[in-house]
């Protein structure tokens, strides 16, 4: 039950006017306008495209920057193998012209050595089985003829060509001559083809 002095207040609060009212709605003014404003404003998931770059906070944003980052990350790799193989063609090229100078040089003097001291069968045959050393066998024949062309220009020379009439002519011319004596003989018959043409040749070796 209210009485009668609290509807009489009760009616002078209605019609009661306070400054803190006017304060109290431009607060709510200024809270409506605000929420407006966060109302409109950019969602957080928002991605903006250009150039390839992305602004985007979200989960996706991260996704596509730590895709581009591996990309990056692989290209450079690639190029720094690219760089590294060209770096070792190079030096391997350098390198091998290097080794091949020294191992010619070694063959050089491997093969000057084996000039000057003599050799024998065995070794002659493990050289003839040796692809690699072809160029020393051609020189190794070269002065055993020349060897041999000294030692033939050592003993007599006649420089002529003989005709030996009879065997026993022949006998006889044998056992006058030295051991060291080389002697050609050449036997042929009369009206063979060939003959008159291998006597040339001997006449020509003789001179």
């Amino acid at each position: 039950m209210t009485t009668l002095d609290d509807k009489l207040l009760g009616e002078k609060l209605q019609y009661y006017y306070s400054s803190s009212d006017d304060e109290d709605s431009d607060r709510e003014d200024k809270d409506g306008g605000r929420g407006a404003l966060a109302g409109t404003s950019m969602p957080a998931d928002a991605e903006l495209a250009g150039e390839g770059i992305s602004v985007n906070t979200g989960p996706k944003g991260v996704i596509n920057d730590w895709r581009r980052f591996k990309q990056l990350e692989t290209e450079q790799r690639e190029e720094q193998c690219r760089e590294m193989e060209r770096l070792v063609k190079k030096l391997s090229m350098t390198c091998r012209s290097h080794l091949d100078e020294e191992e010619e040089r070694h063959k050089q003097e491997a093969l000057q050595e084996k000039l000057g001291a003599k050799m024998t069968l065995k070794e002659f045959a493990m050289m003839n089985e040796d692809q690699d050393d072809e160029e020393f066998l051609q020189q190794y024949r070269k002065q055993r003829m020349e060897e041999m062309r000294q030692q033939l220009h050592r003993g007599p020379q006649f420089k002529q060509v003989f005709e030996i009439p009879s065997g026993e002519g022949f006998l006889d011319m044998i056992d006058k001559e030295q051991k060291s004596t080389l002697i050609m003989v050449h036997i042929y018959e009369d009206g063979i083809p060939g003959t008159e043409a291998m006597n040339g040749c001997m006449i020509c070796l003789a001179a």
